[in-house]
């Protein structure tokens, strides 16, 4: 932190409030809003404002692939806010096996959600596969030098096992979860 200079204000935004949500925005940047080091402010894609926007540095978009999210992401660059993505799942290839099939296979929302990857200054994802796959897609649209970075969850050594819990000793490897990973 520099002297004189006021803390970052970092705006989360999501389609909804979720796990996503909460493992990859909510638990650590809450973490480093308690150790002074941003302000934060975590908002659904219906709750925030143009309050909202005006007031942060950063605009931290969760899984935006809803009208609401690129219009919010669209409206954040044109105010100059860096804006970073982050996607957990790769919505543009849902299996048609997946309830959300039918939503994220419209070529309307598929071309929001592409759209909204486009803007973003950098690119987060919690797989390394799906950062690849994403990597790719930039590339494609002419993009390869927007930053895309790994973000482990949990970030910052939180320990996930109050919010939720999966064990099976029949398993003998652990398991991923997600389309991508």
């Amino acid at each position: 932190m520099i002297q004189n200079r006021r803390l970052s204000h970092v705006l989360v935004i999501a389609p909804e409030r979720s796990p996503s949500l909460a493992l990859v925005a909510t638990y650590p940047l809450g973490q480093l809003e308690k150790q002074g080091l941003l302000k934060l402010c975590i908002r659904t894609a219906r709750e925030a404002s143009a309050e909202d926007l005006a007031w942060s540095d950063i605009v931290f978009a969760v899984r935006p692939a809803t009208a609401a999210m690129a219009i919010l992401v669209s409206e954040a660059k044109r105010m100059g806010r860096v804006v970073m993505c982050h996607w957990d799942d790769d919505l543009l290839s849902i299996p048609l096996e997946s309830s959300s099939y039918a939503y994220f296979a419209r070529p309307g929302v598929r071309k929001l959600t592409l759209a909204t990857l486009l803007q973003a200054d950098v690119v987060l994802s919690s797989s390394g596969i799906l950062l690849r796959h994403l990597c790719t897609l930039l590339a494609r649209h002419g993009k390869s030098k927007t930053p895309a970075l790994l973000l482990p969850v949990p970030a910052l050594c939180i320990n996930p096992a109050p919010y939720y819990s999966i064990k099976d000793p029949a398993l003998e490897k652990p398991f991923t979860i997600g389309y991508a990973g």
